[in-house]
Order: C-alpha cells, then sequence, then structure tokens
C-alpha cells in the first residue's frame, strides 16, 4: 500500500511496538515462564492489553492519523461504548 505521508506509517509502527513493549515489560516482567499467549488468557492480563492500546491509539489519533492496517494489530482494534472488540 502506497502513502503520501510517511510520518503516518512510522506512527502506527511505533504505536505498535510500544503496546507490545510496554504490555510484555509490565506484564510478564513479573511473572517467570509465562509467554505471551498465557498472559492474554487471564481476563487482566487482556484487559490491560486493551487498556495500553486504548492509550496509544489516542495519542496516534491526536497526531491526526487513523490506524490503516499498515500493521495489522492496532487497526484490528475498535472501541464501542468503552469496551475493546476484535474486528477478527
Amino acid at each position: 500500500m502506497a502513502v503520501g505521508n510517511i510520518e503516518q506509517v512510522e506512527w502506527e509502527k511505533l504505536a505498535q511496538i510500544a503496546l507490545a513493549a510496554a504490555w510484555s515489560v509490565t506484564a510478564l516482567g513479573a511473572i517467570r515462564g509465562t509467554s505471551l499467549f498465557e498472559a492474554m488468557e487471564v481476563p487482566e492480563g487482556a484487559t490491560y492489553f486493551v487498556a495500553l492500546a486504548k492509550d496509544l491509539l489516542a495519542v496516534y489519533r491526536a497526531k491526526g492519523y487513523e490506524p490503516m492496517n499498515f500493521y495489522a494489530p492496532l487497526s484490528g482494534i475498535e472501541t464501542r461504548s468503552g469496551t475493546a472488540t476484535s474486528r477478527r
């Protein structure tokens, strides 16, 4: 997909990397031997991931961008009535 604004692509990539890093370090760092998938099965872990994603999306949108599916994870999260759902 060709994009006229490379900054948007870079911000979307940054948001996704930041989400993975922030969630992994803070959620998985406290539980030795836990995998990403195991932590996501715990409701609190999944809820925390969604909260971080919403915060990063807010920053991304404040820059004037909308998720464009350059890197699938962020564009797959919708928020409705304050809750997050996956479009997948």
